[in-house]
């Protein structure tokens, strides 16, 4: 999906990410770009308390203009039962906002 548009990040936001990132990334090599950030930014971001236990992996769908269109914890059913088809059913239509977005400049 990438030539659409879609890009992939990820982040290790646990207290010890600095010192596992260059283990992980050796293991699974993973094909986007994969850094660490401090807990309290990411719970900051996503907008998520501290007070309520969130599990991970966490995901975020964040349109083009930086917005979180949606987003779920590792708990989940969107993460559980049909994990591909929920993602890219979420995917589609901000891929299909950014193609529109696209056409329309290229007219003007």
């Amino acid at each position: 999906m990438a030539p659409r548009g879609l890009q992939v990040l990820a982040a290790i936001f646990n207290e010890r990410a600095p010192m596992l990132l260059p283990d992980f990334l050796r293991q699974y090599r993973p094909t986007f770009p994969l850094g660490h950030s401090n807990p309290n930014d990411v719970y900051g971001y996503l907008q998520l308390s501290f007070m309520k236990l969130n599990y991970v992996p966490m995901m975020a769908f964040i349109d083009r203009g930086g917005t979180i269109r949606a987003q779920y914890t590792g708990d989940s059913p969107f993460l559980k039962d049909n994990q591909a088809a929920n993602i890219k059913a979420a995917l589609e239509p901000l891929l299909k906002e950014g193609e529109t977005a696209k056409k329309r400049a290229a007219t003007k």
